[in-house]
């Protein structure tokens, strides 16, 4: 039973930062758009995102110039998180099944 709610949450939380994977490089892609172009949707995404936004700016801010690149250090951080460590979290919630 542990183990089925472990690969369960390792489920979940590979889903979570998948979405926020996407909805950071959307976020990026969007800040590179000149103009008013996309501002209800970089508004909306800015708000899902400003958590791991204000973190990673804390952490390790990514600037050249006016350009802001930090979502896309953000976004890849995710996307490591994703692929190396959802794989041992995954095998360790099965191995708790016994």
């Amino acid at each position: 039973m542990n183990g089925m709610i472990a690969v369960g949450g390792t489920l979940v939380l590979a889903l979570v930062l998948m979405i926020t994977f996407v909805a950071l490089v959307t976020y990026g892609m969007l800040q590179l758009l000149p103009g008013a172009a996309g501002n209800s949707l970089r508004r909306a995404l800015f708000a899902f995102c400003r958590p791991m936004l204000s973190l990673a700016d804390r952490i390790a801010p990514v600037r050249i110039g006016s350009l802001d690149l930090t979502a896309f250090l953000a976004a890849w951080v995710l996307l490591v998180l994703f692929r190396y460590a959802i794989p041992w979290l995954f095998l360790a919630g099965l191995s708790l099944g016994g």
